[in-house]
């Protein structure tokens, strides 16, 4: 009988632990060979084998501890007829007191060189349920394996499920990861990873390529030497990205190697990678963009400067004509209307050149200490005639003592007058326009309200846009210039500007710019109510 006492089983249990903790799990196959040489040794067994089964339960592998006793074709034989086969689609151990007399050891073909006489175990190779593989025995004896060996064995069994289910687990890590690794090189966009430091742990090669970097260069930077914020804050952009898992998008500058400044559109999230949390950050080359919408730039105003003189003639000439012309002539009120449409188209004019200058990030020319309270009323006299013949009524409230800002009051001016004009656009039939202005905390907030139909709230960021207009049929006719130009002009000045409203009860157009010697302690957080 194999291990007739305690202390030997024992010691079979504990040679066979202490070699598998030893082991690396990457070698797989001959970590397996080696438990079954071990129990051989110390059982004194030499027939054996450990086969293991795939995912589709046919057979992946088989590993013999004496490949003249059980070779291939034998295990291939008790897989599909005998033992290993009642063994893994019962799932426990089955011993065959003789495996002469018993149909679980099917007499092989001639070709197979097969043990006759003896007993044999199968033990099943389970974890979490799942099985894994069947290890099987024999022994030369009828009756080798008693309770106590069986548990033994059983116990053996536990251990290599274990360690064959680890070296499944490690198999996929590596698989995966070459799998990732073979994808994340061949990227055609940009790619960094780094930690949550920002140390650049993992560049792919378009990134060392874009970047001008050797790959390993790359590797142990922070991420801070090549990414230029201009006015947001990297940092900000990175936490929020590790809080929400949200994805974080926005244009911006990355440094190369030689120190060139690389314009990029910069996608920023959480990702998993070995696992670790780690940010992505994807770089959209727009180089060409760029370049492309200079030069538009650079046309646009031109004509839009050109066009300037032109239409300064026409107003000086309509001018001079209108003195020709007396009050009570007919023509006098065409006169006018084409004085008001020179003027406007002027406005416009000046507005997409204002924009075009504010959105190339220029500096605001004209910034001087202003009072926002003669500003405001100056803007209700520019006004006043444009809301009275919309026949509504103009309310305006300035908070006494408000104070000074530093701001370009022309500027400025216009952005009341555009929203304000704005409002008298949408404003019910005998309705409103109120203008309120007063102090809140360091900035000075100014507020054009109407009672018209609202706007959507699918509209509330979009209508800021260039060109973005509310589609409806009763809308007035414009070409969506004035609130682009007034939300360039707010930000550029450190301010904020939105739009709160509900359908059918009207709107409120909000700004704030800093008190004079104020400035925000932090970036905004607007709260835009129900948009």
């Amino acid at each position: 009988m194999i291990l007739d006492n305690d202390s030997q089983r024992w010691r079979t249990l504990y040679e066979i632990s202490r070699y598998l903790h030893q082991q690396d799990p990457s070698i797989g196959e001959n970590l397996l060979q080696g438990v079954l040489e071990r129990i051989g040794t110390h059982t004194n067994l030499r027939s054996g084998c450990i086969v293991t089964f795939a995912d589709d339960d046919n057979v992946e592998d088989a590993l013999t501890l004496d490949m003249d006793a059980m070779g291939a074709s034998l295990w291939e034989h008790l897989y599909n007829q005998g033992l290993i086969g009642f063994v893994h689609h019962s799932a426990r151990t089955i011993i065959i007191r003789d495996i002469n007399h018993d149909a679980r050891w099917p007499t092989p073909p001639a070709s197979i060189n097969a043990p006759s006489e003896g007993s044999a175990i199968g033990v099943p190779l389970q974890v979490a349920g799942n099985s894994l593989g069947v290890m099987l025995f024999v022994h030369p004896q009828i009756d080798g394996f008693d309770a106590k060996v069986t548990a033994m064995l059983e116990e053996v069994g536990m251990i290599v499920a274990q360690t064959l289910n680890n070296v499944r687990i490690h198999r996929n890590q590596r698989d995966s990861s070459e799998h990732f690794q073979w994808l994340f090189d061949d990227l055609i966009t940009p790619v960094l990873l780094t930690d949550r430091s920002g140390k650049i742990i993992k560049a792919n090669r378009e990134a060392s390529r874009f970047l001008g970097y050797h790959p390993d260069k790359l590797l142990g930077q922070s991420i801070k030497d090549i990414h230029l914020s201009r006015k947001r804050r990297p940092d900000s952009e990175k936490e929020t990205s590790l809080k929400t898992n949200h994805l974080s998008a926005f244009r911006t500058h990355m440094r190369s190697a030689n120190g060139e400044e690389l314009p990029v559109r910069l996608k920023m999230r959480k990702r998993w990678f070995k696992n670790e949390s780690v940010i992505e950050y994807v770089m959209q080359d727009v180089r060409t963009e760029v370049e492309l919408t200079r030069l538009r730039q650079d046309l646009t105003a031109m004509v839009f400067h050109d066009l300037r003189g032109p239409i300064q003639n026409i107003k000086f000439s309509l001018a001079a004509l209108q003195r020709f012309v007396p009050v009570s002539d007919p023509a006098t009120a065409a006169f006018a209307s084409a004085d008001s449409s020179v003027t406007q188209l002027s406005r416009m004019v000046a507005s997409l050149l204002d924009i075009q200058r504010l959105e190339g990030s220029s500096t605001i020319l004209n910034v001087k200490k202003a009072s926002l309270e003669k500003l405001v009323h100056e803007a209700h006299a520019q006004t006043m005639a444009i809301v009275e013949a919309a026949g509504l009524s103009f309310v305006v409230d300035v908070e006494k003592d408000i104070p000074s800002v530093m701001i370009d009051a022309d500027m400025i001016r216009r952005v009341v007058t555009n929203m304000v004009e704005n409002a008298a656009k949408y404003a019910s039939d005998g309705g409103s326009v109120t203008l309120r202005a007063f102090k809140d905390i360091n900035e000075i907030h100014l507020v054009v309200t109407d009672d018209g139909p609202g706007i959507p709230e699918e509209m509330r960021e979009r209508i800021f846009d260039k060109f973005s207009q509310l589609n409806r049929e009763s809308s007035p006719g414009g070409v969506g210039l004035g609130l682009a130009f007034c939300k360039l002009a707010i930000e550029a000045h450190e301010g904020r500007i939105w739009v709160e409203s509900e359908p059918g009860q009207g709107a409120q157009f909000h700004f704030t710019v800093p008190a004079a010697g104020m400035r925000r302690a932090s970036p905004p957080q607007v709260a835009r109510g129900s948009a």
